[in-house]
């Protein structure tokens, strides 16, 4: 039993001389939300017909909310900011930067009413990381989005 744990430590220890380290942050309940540092977004916007749409308005919404606040007004979180960032150019591209300052939860919102579609939520979370094998602070956040027509 000894020698076994002898045998592991020594090559718990080679493994960490060889570069072969723990990342330096785990997911913990102090880094489990954004960095704060400025994210790039970038993103195309078409219909269900993979045709670009144009002058579609993109909003960012911040909010801050405690995610492991026990009543529903806690999950739901405090409106922070939402703001217009960008527009859809002919190609249906668009791109903007933002910082989290203060706000753990952030949603990117495409208005195309007037380009007669049904507007949309992204939520950002995800696609920022961290996952298991990752740790916070994903850039550039690739968004893809498709819109159908209004009726």
């Amino acid at each position: 039993m000894q020698k076994k744990l002898v045998i592991l430590m020594v090559l718990f220890f080679a493994a960490g001389a060889a570069g072969c380290s723990f990342p330096h942050k785990g997911v913990t309940s102090t880094n489990f939300w954004s960095h704060e540092r400025p994210y790039t977004v970038c993103g195309r916007v078409v219909n269900v017909e993979q045709a670009p749409v144009e002058n579609c308005r993109i909003y960012l919404i911040k909010r801050k909310y405690n995610r492991l606040c026990p009543t529903k007004a806690g999950r739901q979180g405090e409106l922070i900011a939402q703001m217009p960032v960008a527009v859809t150019d002919k190609t249906g591209n668009f791109s903007f930067v933002f910082e989290p300052l203060g706000a753990n939860n952030f949603w990117v919102y495409v208005e195309a009413e007037d380009a007669g579609y049904k507007s949309r939520f992204v939520e950002l979370d995800y696609l920022m990381g961290p996952t298991l094998f990752q740790t916070p602070g994903n850039t550039p956040i690739v968004v893809g989005m498709v819109l159908e027509r209004t009726s």
